[in-house]
């Protein structure tokens, strides 16, 4: 009896382990402030680094943002002005967990170098400036909700920081 017992706890099947999920990519609205105060789609896409600090209880991780407003203004029936805005970075950002009850909740922070451009009427103007970001978020199953300030200095006499407010998936 207590070999039979051994064997069908050896036939068992393996539990299976936690998925493991390295991208984290997400979309959502960006709110610049200042004079650059229309909203705009942003995404973001991040990767863990295999950069280990020892001292600091974190993530690093690279990330890419990226936001976009397109405007069209009629001028008259047959004309009209467009303006393609643009800012992207790409850096490092460390992201710190908190376990909650039912998913864990984060804070981020990251350093980046930031690419601004506005584009009217063919005519382009680009800047590029050193930029942060703080913010927090919820990770839930494969998914997570994530909000961040990203705080840009004045790139050609325009402000580009401003509020991203986000959805995504782990994968």
């Amino acid at each position: 009896m207590l070999l039979l017992l051994s064997g069908m706890i050896a036939a068992a099947p393996a539990e299976k382990p936690a998925p493991v999920h390295l991208i984290r990519a997400s979309i959502g609205a960006f709110y610049p402030h200042g004079d650059l105060n229309h909203e705009r789609t942003t995404w973001n896409i991040s990767y863990p680094t295999k950069l280990h600090l020892g001292v600091l209880p974190a993530e690093p991780r690279l990330y890419v943002d990226s936001t976009r407003k397109k405007t069209v203004v009629p001028i008259t029936s047959t004309t009209s002005t467009t303006t393609v805005t643009t800012l992207q970075g790409v850096g490092l950002s460390w992201m710190g967990h908190h376990f909650g009850l039912t998913g864990r909740a984060y804070s981020v922070s990251g350093l980046g170098i930031y690419t601004y451009r506005t584009v009217l009427n063919g005519a382009a103007r680009t800047g590029t400036s050193l930029g942060g970001k703080l913010g927090v978020g919820y990770e839930y199953k494969d998914g997570f909700l994530e909000a961040d300030y990203t705080l840009v200095s004045r790139i050609k006499g325009s402000d580009p920081s401003g509020l991203a407010i986000r959805a995504g998936v782990r994968f």
